[in-house]
């Protein structure tokens, strides 16, 4: 089973380049920051979500950079990492790799044009690094869902459901990290439509979570390899039926969804706040609940891997090979297939 580090990476690299991708995407279709010689033309109408969109670009640069670090801790060595990015991308380690350094180098470019207001950068090539950080973004936000399938000997992890569900709760997790950060920037007219307008697209996709949650495991459900069967009753009855329906389920998709419905039905604006701030939380608790409940019900490695006991050959141990340590990392096998 995969540990905590790696389970910290699946979230923060997810909900992190979900935040970076957001925030991208908001300033190329609705704010359309001016920078460079430009930015004294705007004045200070629009400051207070200007500012809160580089914070969020910042908390969702450092998300991402610190689920890389937890990556680089769980391979065991920083040399390993080192050794990913040195070699040519020719695999799905390889690539996703590369596809964090990209991400991160693009994202700190976004944050240092907002914070430190260089001159010489104009709208043009700002424009153009948003622009080239939306696909790399998205491929980090699949390869978190792809990276489970790639360990071989899990079949639920393979199943489709598994990367859809990850990418849409990084897309949900994204949308709340500005949200969440309203409460503690400027709050005005264009903070509260922003914030707003992220919650009526959170909705529709909580909504296609559920689907692809229903699918999930109506498919686990459905299937007939012992593998899979033994991590669906871990899903629906085991050890990660808790994080699935109470943490993922009523936490991360049942409650925000009332709470944003309530908010963009509601006439009432009074807890406008309080609701959109609930709200957001309560998906980046979902986030970390989905990823858990996954990996949990994928802890069934050894049924699929090895034959009962009673069909196992009784050889006699060879001297001549060495025993393989069972409690080696399972990240050292990722690492030493790549060579």
């Amino acid at each position: 089973m995969l540990g905590d580090l790696a389970i910290a990476y699946l979230f923060l690299g997810g909900a992190g380049a979900g935040a970076l991708l957001v925030c991208a995407l908001v300033d190329l279709v609705w704010l359309r920051e001016p920078f460079g010689y430009e930015r004294p033309s705007r004045g200070l109408s629009r400051w207070p979500v200007e500012r809160l969109l580089g914070l969020a670009l910042l908390v969702g640069l450092l998300m991402v950079s610190i689920g890389a670090g937890c990556l680089t801790f769980d391979l065991g060595r920083a040399d390993r990492m080192l050794a990913l990015l040195i070699l040519p991308p020719r695999s799905l380690m390889n690539w996703g790799a590369w596809g964090l350094m990209a991400l991160m180098a693009l994202g700190l470019f976004l944050v240092l044009v907002r914070f430190l207001s260089l001159p010489a950068i104009g709208r043009g090539v700002v424009a153009a690094t948003e622009i080239a950080l939306v696909p790399v973004a998205l491929f980090v936000m699949a390869y978190t869902g792809f990276l489970l399938q790639a360990l071989a000997g899990v079949r639920f992890w393979g199943l489709v459901p598994v990367v859809v569900l990850f990418v849409l709760s990084s897309l949900s997790c994204g949308i709340a990290v500005p949200v969440v950060i309203q409460a503690l920037a400027w709050r005005d007219e264009f903070t509260a439509q922003l914030a707003r307008t992220l919650l009526s697209i959170d909705l529709v996709v909580v909504a296609l979570e559920i689907a692809a949650a229903v699918f999930l495991v109506v498919l686990a459900g459905g299937s007939s390899h012992p593998g899979i069967q033994a991590s669906y009753a871990s899903l629906m009855e085991g050890s990660a039926a808790p994080w699935w329906w109470v943490g993922f389920g009523a936490c991360g998709l049942l409650a925000p969804l009332v709470c944003e419905a309530v908010l963009l039905i509601s006439p009432f604006r009074t807890n406008a706040l309080q609701l959109s701030v609930a709200a957001g939380v309560l998906v980046l608790m979902g986030g970390v609940a989905l990823r858990i409940a996954i990996v949990d019900a994928g802890s069934f490695r050894e049924m699929e891997l090895q034959p009962p006991a009673a069909e196992q050959p009784s050889a006699a141990p060879d001297p001549a090979v060495p025993e393989e340590d069972p409690n080696r990392d399972i990240t050292d096998q990722w690492v030493f297939t790549l060579q």
